[in-house]
């Protein structure tokens, strides 16, 4: 077959996982258990933690409400419901339920940092950061409440004011595991490589079992094409947390590039491992990247009718997924499926224009290049 082509041998697009933000109210809700007295309400109140521990999440929510409908001063039954409710992304809820602890007892810092969580993740980083000063005014040494408002300024691509955030926070705590990891995502933004490598380093060393510097700085490796040190840290990464899908996806994407330009017969192990490495995170997630990586595999070994399918099931999961559709030109167009090359390729072009470049010299394309309709479609 031909060799990968030069959109495929990118495709993944490494991403870390940047919003490491402690919660706040995980902390909270072990001095929520320890500090209750005993009444009724505790009863339903430790049951909740106890399924709140054990990830089960939805379940948790209801001894929490009993507990705050007995006791309505229990305002760590509210905080908790609103981590559960943010845990299964359903924000609305969560912001409920931190506004009605907090009508009760409107200076609770964790209160506050935890609404800032949640607008986090509703992309409101201007409303997560007053959150977070006003956290800060309740509690100036929060160490929790400036890391977290740190990750909202790098959203906000506020590159100098997140490391000045993150640089309050180990001055109140040179062990904040998070605040290093997160440090070192500013720094690799920034692509002040060597710095965000110290970062994460320094994060591992505080604590082994931490998966995200490792995934951090796999990803980052990735970015500068280092893929053996890619490899060695996300291998780490799913040693330490074996459901890390997005660390799994990342790490085929790793082994695949380690193959390019070996011996065959070398090449083919690590082609193995990625393939493993796909399928273990499609267990994991719901993600339509590996099924579109899984398919770049089967492609490379020539096996276009099982890279179809799986790019058709990386659509059904991101039905808009321009490189999904863009493989799967490549696939039938090898296969000498003109039509269905020509219609995938359309949909893939109109959805990210900037990918006519790529097709231009795409090898995989070659059988139907001197095509009037492909001319036409690749056009400027």
């Amino acid at each position: 077959m031909n060799g990968p082509s030069s959109l495929r041998s990118g495709l993944n697009g490494p991403k870390r996982n940047n919003f490491g933000a402690n919660n706040g109210a995980l902390n909270g809700l072990l001095n929520g258990f320890i500090n209750s007295t005993q009444h009724k309400y505790d009863t339903w109140f430790s049951y909740g933690y106890f399924l709140h521990k054990e990830g089960k999440i939805g379940d948790a929510i209801p001894y929490y409400a009993k507990s705050y409908s007995v006791n309505p001063r229990n305002v760590w039954a509210l905080i908790n419901m609103g981590v559960c409710y943010r845990l299964l992304e359903k924000y609305d809820k969560a912001l409920i339920a931190y506004k009605a602890a907090k009508s009760h007892f409107p200076d609770n810092p964790v209160i506050w940092n935890n609404m800032g969580n949640v607008y986090i993740d509703k992309g409101e980083y201007e409303e997560a950061i007053k959150c977070y000063e006003y956290a800060l005014v309740l509690n100036p040494g929060y160490a929790d409440a400036w890391n977290n408002m740190g990750v909202a300024k790098h959203y906000m691509k506020d590159m100098y004011g997140a490391i000045e955030c993150f640089e309050r926070a180990l001055e109140l705590n040179p062990k904040h595991v998070t605040a290093w990891n997160n440090k070192g995502n500013v720094y690799a933004d920034m692509k002040a490589y060597d710095a965000a490598f110290e970062c994460y380093r320094e994060a591992i060393k505080i604590n082994e079992q931490y998966a995200l510097p490792y995934y951090n700085m796999g990803t980052t490796c990735m970015e500068i094409e280092d893929y053996g040190r890619a490899v060695k840290n996300l291998e780490s990464a799913v040693r330490v947390d074996k459901n890390f899908g997005e660390a799994w996806n990342n790490l085929a994407v790793a082994y695949r590039e380690t193959a390019a330009g070996m011996e065959e017969y070398e090449a083919r192990n690590y082609i193995d491992k990625a393939t493993e490495a796909c399928k273990r995170a499609i267990e994991i997630t719901r993600s339509a990247k590996p099924w579109n990586n899984l398919g770049v595999l089967m492609a490379d070994i020539g096996n276009y009718s099982e890279a179809v399918e799986n790019y058709r099931k990386a659509l059904d999961i991101e039905p808009n997924y321009a490189k999904a559709y863009y493989n799967l030109a490549c696939a039938y167009a090898l296969m000498g499926r003109r039509s269905d090359a020509y219609e995938s390729l359309e949909k893939a072009l109109n959805l990210n224009p900037r990918l006519k470049e790529a097709a231009r010299t795409d090898k995989d394309f070659s059988a139907i290049a001197l095509d009037d309709r492909f001319r036409r479609l690749v056009s400027l």
